[in-house]
């Protein structure tokens, strides 16, 4: 059973979990490495517009929405009301 369930398992898997454009660079949201812990940072890797690579940081969430000095993120209160926090960023890479 083990051997079916294997062959089941694609061979590549997606590592991209989100992409953000904002007016000067391109955020790639990854999956974090450790998927069952809780709370874990998520990996994000920073492009300009033309491609180059401009390093890689962490964030807590994937953004709905990044301008430029700003993020747009969404939080859900245990009650049930829903949130639009807005997060001032610096890029220093």
């Amino acid at each position: 059973m083990a051997r079916e369930l294997g062959k089941k398992i694609p061979s590549s898997k997606n590592i991209i979990r989100a992409v953000r454009i904002s007016p000067e660079v391109v955020f790639v949201f990854r999956f974090p490495p450790d998927i069952t812990r809780e709370n874990a940072l998520l990996p994000v890797d920073v492009f300009s517009l033309k491609g180059e690579f401009l390093g890689t940081t962490e964030l807590s969430e994937v953004p709905l929405l990044i301008s430029r000095r700003t993020m747009y993120c969404v939080r859900a209160e245990a009650d049930g009301n829903v949130y639009l926090i807005r997060l001032s960023h610096t890029l220093t890479l």
